[in-house]
């Protein structure tokens, strides 16, 4: 958001140089669908010496799978205008590790090509053993968007969501689901990144409690007014 907000502020004239550029550095974009596009082509637009889009998912395919039949949503490749300016885009890669070059910036990202597994029971992304790989890098974003298990809004203590007359958000580590998911559960339209902000902000004063104890933090919404939108 930091990245793609200050470029924006430099278009508008708010801003007379970006807060942070991709000019003349190595580019890597980790995930993110939509969000992917619009870093890639700011990236493009800044003048970066190369960029590469890594996705932890398989290349999919150019028409629906048998086992993706319509009404379903598709799963196929989908490029954008920005896809078509250039850069590489590497499929089935997992980020292990973002290499500091001793000052505190990024120099290298160090990666690994993942495959279909089980963690804990659970189906999920596992390494491949022997494809470790580094790239170098100076600028790597992080557009995660609906990667649940990364940005999350934790559960009530009470249920599987926010119920009429909650006053507050509780947190717990092992219940924890993306404001985002939840939001389109609930039908946010285009308003969901607003409210998934608003969500974000509200969820601090729990998280602030659990960790400090502290009770001075403002939550912006009440939770239980937004599960009766």
């Amino acid at each position: 958001m930091d990245y793609l907000k200050s470029a924006n502020l430099v278009c508008e004239g708010t801003l007379e140089l970006p807060r942070i550029t991709a000019s003349g550095k190595r580019g890597r974009d980790h995930r993110g669908r939509r969000h992917w596009g619009d870093c890639l082509g700011t990236v493009h637009r800044q003048g970066s010496v190369s960029v590469t889009q890594l996705e932890i998912l398989p290349m999919p395919g150019l028409v629906r799978a048998p086992d993706n039949p319509w009404p379903t949503w598709p799963v196929i490749l989908r490029s954008t205008a920005a896809h078509e300016e250039g850069g590489e885009r590497l499929f089935s890669v997992g980020t292990a590790e973002l290499v500091d070059d001793g000052s505190g910036a990024v120099c290298a990202l160090r990666a690994d090509t993942v495959g279909l597994g089980t963690l804990d029971g659970r189906p999920t992304m596992v390494p491949v053993p022997g494809t470790a790989f580094q790239l170098e890098a100076d600028l790597s974003c992080s557009p995660w968007a609906f990667s649940g298990r990364r940005s999350t809004v934790a559960w009530p203590s009470s249920g599987s969501g926010w119920t009429p007359g909650a006053t507050s958000l509780s947190t717990s580590p092992s219940r924890r689901l993306s404001g985002r998911v939840r939001l389109r559960r609930h039908g946010a339209g285009q308003s969901l990144i607003v409210w998934a902000i608003a969500e974000g902000r509200s969820l601090r004063p729990g998280v602030d409690r659990y960790l400090t104890g502290r009770e001075d933090l403002f939550a912006p919404v009440v939770p239980g007014q937004l599960a009766l939108r």
